[in-house]
């Protein structure tokens, strides 16, 4: 697991996240990690949130340690999806899944962390 990478709240752009980078740490996953806590039932719940550039991204929270956990890329960026046809496909691969929670909602720039 990674946690050198940094994110602002759902609904921030690209430009909204490099420049929180500098200040707000968050946990960080990359795929294979995740898939094996999902196989080992060690996610208690997924999260899926859209931005406001219409994309979607994953995060997990785990049975074992607290905070929300954010899927990265092997470049160490926030993996991100199109649209929810294409995530719902990729997380068809992952076996047994936990519950999962959809956040539509984006929040206005001022709620950025």
């Amino acid at each position: 697991m990674q946690d050198d990478i940094f994110c602002p709240a759902v609904g921030a752009d690209a430009d909204d996240i490099a420049q929180a980078a500098e200040k707000n740490p968050i946990n960080t996953l990359y795929e294979a990690e995740l898939r094996d806590f999902v196989r080992n039932g060690a996610v208690r719940e997924l999260v899926i949130e859209r931005g406001d550039n219409a994309t979607y991204r994953l995060t997990a929270r785990l049975t074992w340690k607290g905070g929300d956990w954010h899927l990265i890329t092997a470049r160490k960026q926030i993996k991100t999806w199109s649209g929810l046809d294409r995530l719902t496909r990729h997380l068809a691969g992952y076996g047994n899944l936990p519950s999962i929670t959809l956040h539509l909602k984006e929040r206005s720039t001022h709620e950025i962390a």
